[in-house]
């Protein structure tokens, strides 16, 4: 329902940028506050919120005034990027969050250590504590998730040229612009992108207990984000590649 809302809310600014290139005078002035109520009050009440409603609403209330061509120009086009749902978007922003966790723990001393209370008492009464190393700990990665979602910031919403496939782009990369950025279409977000930063909270505070036992494992191996975010928390649908079985090695039973 989420993405249902912004697109639609994203689809109406385009309408309205495009209704706001009609020539200014006293008579198309009306047309202009009609269409723009219209397509809002669509996108308000969720009667039709899709990007074929926007069209034919411009398409319809425009043409009263002959500027149906001012109006939807260059709309069919910007709208054909919309056609992803919320599971894809989540899908998208749970890898996206795997990588950035990766980073962010790849930056810290693997041999550090930290002391981790437990609910054990010893014979005195104190707590027992162990250590373990910080990056396996459960403050640490608790932390850093706290504070991942600001990441989002730094990517954007995109379509593949050759294929039309939605994907989230992170526009710097090591300090430069990132060389994918010719690859794509960006999507025209009227939320500024702030929806990804919401979908990030929801992915985490939804599979919070899956990401830190994931990153807990001693060896988080290469498909790190496809264990997360496709077999745990089924946001998206890729498999691991399966690795050829050594019968030859094995003895006979």
């Amino acid at each position: 329902m989420k993405i249902t809302i912004i697109l639609a809310l994203t689809l109406v600014a385009v309408c309205v940028m495009q209704v706001r290139s009609i020539p200014e005078d006293s008579e198309n002035r009306q047309l202009q506050k009609e269409l723009q109520g219209s397509l809002i009050q669509d996108a308000e009440e969720h009667v039709r919120p899709r990007r074929q409603s926007c069209i034919e609403r411009c398409n319809s209330l425009c043409s009263k005034k002959g500027v149906r061509g001012v109006c939807v120009k260059g709309l069919l086009a910007l709208a054909q990027g919309y056609s992803f749902t919320s599971r894809e978007v989540k899908c998208h922003v749970c890898k996206a969050v795997v990588t950035e966790l990766e980073e962010a723990i790849a930056k810290e001393d693997p041999h550090k250590m930290a002391d981790v209370s437990g609910f054990r008492l010893d014979a005195q009464g104190n707590s027992i504590s162990k250590k373990v190393r910080l990056v396996k700990s459960e403050m640490f990665l608790t932390e850093l998730m706290e504070k991942i979602c600001e990441k989002m910031e730094d990517y954007l919403k995109a379509t593949y040229k050759s294929n039309g496939k939605f994907t989230l782009l992170k526009m710097i990369i090591n300090g430069q612009m990132n060389p994918d950025s010719s690859l794509v279409d960006f999507v025209q977000d009227g939320d500024l992108n702030k929806s990804l930063g919401h979908f990030c909270n929801e992915v985490l505070e939804d599979n919070d207990e899956i990401f830190v036992k994931a990153f807990q494992a001693e060896e988080l191996g290469n498909d790190l984000d496809i264990k997360i975010c496709s077999e745990q928390a089924s946001y998206c649908d890729e498999s691991p590649v399966q690795e050829e079985y050594d019968f030859d090695g094995k003895e006979e039973l």
